[in-house]
């Protein structure tokens, strides 16, 4: 007998591959070895190592290195070491052991397909993707070369599976407050669905947190049976308790502020009549706290504190009432106003128009409606970027505290070209007559206060869509943005450029040359009516 066939060459022979994946589908691989004199390695499915021969007894060492010298042996793809076959191509997939998960649904879960490189990074993710749907428990791919292809590039793609169990049984015990479609949908525990261990531990929070937000915070469930890897029957016990309603709301310690008005700035509503309002939930408390607290900072008091305090009712099984400490500590007064990075406007002429000063309560309604007037100054110059932070400082007296102005100013910007799209019916020269009207001409400041006045006016003419719903609004859209020494970009000529606007910007020192200022192409688009 020659060292590497069998006694009867003729036979086929089994090879294991993977986990066994032959001997459980009982699937011989046909395989005629040539003649002794030319020893023929056929191509060896590998899932995780490198294939195993049948148990050949004193042949394996000869075998052995058949397949070190044969390059279509292959790895799992989940080995980032695998070396696999330079130039392969994937000819064929073809799912195995898979029994209610049909094959086109599992081709399509797949990056690699028929005429793809046999490449280890899809092969990952092709793992990936078919664990991620719950279906199966264990994923292994594996390959061996398509004996159609003459060329010996060709490779067939095997994805060896087992799937999950189904569920035969789920059971909420104690269940009657919550629908059972909300809960099936909510946990994905539903007969005929895939079994998950994981998931059915992760249903026990789901479940509290919908008895939670019907207002059954009592509320107790917990896992009998179905926990563990395998298992096809889930047994849930629930306790669902009393239901808790807000009988009534109560505020204390505030001074400042009535309980009619803290009633206005909070979410919660005490039950009317027994029949509306009066959910309780108390992350509906905590948001109702912050909405409190943001009030109280808005009116200058800047170190508030509340806290909800919720008591049973004795007489109403489920009842509940809230009420509110309020600790409104001191009302915090502004003692000076200070600008910090200005340049190009002078402070005298920033607190002109101011409402916020000196001795009065810190109101956040007035120092936002302040920035907004300082930042409609730099408008008025182009300088659209400009930033402006107000931030409060305190100071070493209680109750006192300084508000300074942080500003970064930007670049001012002229007016460019003037794009008008998108009119289809109504001509450019009445667009453009309104942006006149508004200020908006090449060569003036880009001021950010005209451009909304000049929005207003297109929006007044009733031709153009204002709002989302009725289709695609109107729009003024600042375009290119050019530079002090490039204002018309970096390859456009004289020539080229003929027929534009050349600009003068707005400097508090003397204005430069055109090719210093800073242009900026003004793009309009809307719909015509």
């Amino acid at each position: 007998m020659t060292r590497g066939a069998r006694k009867n060459p003729s036979g086929p022979r089994t090879v294991t591959a993977g986990r066994g994946a032959d001997e459980a589908r009982g699937r011989t691989v046909k395989a005629h070895a040539p003649a002794p004199t030319a020893a023929h390695a056929r191509a060896c499915r590998v899932s995780g190592a490198f294939a195993r021969t049948h148990r050949l007894g004193w042949l394996s060492a000869a075998l052995a290195l058949v397949l070190a010298l044969t390059p279509t042996a292959g790895r799992a793809a989940g080995n980032k070491g695998l070396n696999l076959p330079p130039g392969g191509i994937v000819s064929e997939i073809i799912p195995e052991g898979n029994v209610s998960v049909g094959n086109d649904k599992i081709r399509a879960k797949l990056l690699t397909k028929p005429g793809s490189p046999l490449d280890a990074h899809l092969l990952d993710a092709d793992v990936k993707s078919l664990m991620a749907t719950r279906w199966f428990s264990e994923v292994t791919p594996y390959y061996e070369q398509d004996k159609r292809d003459a060329t010996g590039k060709s490779y067939i793609l095997y994805y060896t599976v087992k799937e999950m169990p189904i569920l035969t049984k789920v059971e909420f015990r104690g269940r009657t407050q919550i629908k059972l479609k909300s809960i099936e949908e909510s946990t994905g525990l539903k007969v005929g669905n895939r079994a998950d261990a994981t998931r059915t531990h992760l249903a026990v929070g789901q479940i509290k947190r919908l008895y939670d937000e019907k207002g059954y915070e009592l509320a107790e469930v917990k896992l009998v049976k179905g926990g563990n890897p395998g298992d096809t029957q889930v047994e849930i016990a629930i306790f669902e308790g009393p239901k808790h309603y807000l009988a009534g709301i109560d505020f204390k310690g505030n001074v400042y502020a009535n309980d009619a008005m803290l009633r206005t700035k909070i979410t919660s509503r005490e039950r009317l009549f027994g029949l509306v309002f009066g959910k309780y939930h108390r992350d509906t408390l905590e948001e109702d706290v912050r909405k409190l607290k943001d009030y109280y900072w808005s009116q200058g008091f800047l170190e508030v504190k509340i806290t909800p305090v919720t008591r049973a009712s004795a007489q109403d099984l489920g009842a509940v009432r809230v009420e509110f400490d309020i600790s409104e500590g001191v009302r915090y007064r502004v003692r000076a106003i200070a600008f910090e990075g200005n340049k190009r406007i002078k402070t005298e002429d920033l607190r002109k128009g101011m409402m916020l000063h000196s001795g009065q309560p810190m109101l956040e309604s007035i120092k936002e409606s302040d920035r907004k007037s300082l930042v409609a100054k730099y408008n008025a110059l182009g300088c659209i970027d400009t930033q402006i932070l107000p931030d409060g400082r305190y100071t070493d007296e209680p109750g006192v505290i300084d508000v300074v102005y942080r500003i970064e100013e930007g670049a001012p910007f002229l007016v460019g070209d003037i794009d008008v799209r998108g009119n289809d019916r109504t001509r450019d020269k009445v667009i453009r007559r309104e942006l006149n009207q508004a200020g908006i001409l090449p060569g003036e400041p880009l001021d950010g206060n005209r451009l909304e006045l000049g929005r207003q006016r297109l929006v007044n003419l009733q031709y153009f869509t204002a709002t989302p719903d009725s289709g695609k609004p109107l729009e003024l859209k600042i375009g290119a943005r050019h530079p002090h020494d490039k204002p018309y970009g970096d390859t456009a000529t004289a020539d080229a450029l003929a027929g534009f606007t050349r600009m003068q910007g707005p400097e508090i020192e003397p204005a430069p040359a055109a090719a210093q200022v800073p242009r900026l192409a003004q793009g309009f688009g809307g719909g015509g009516a």
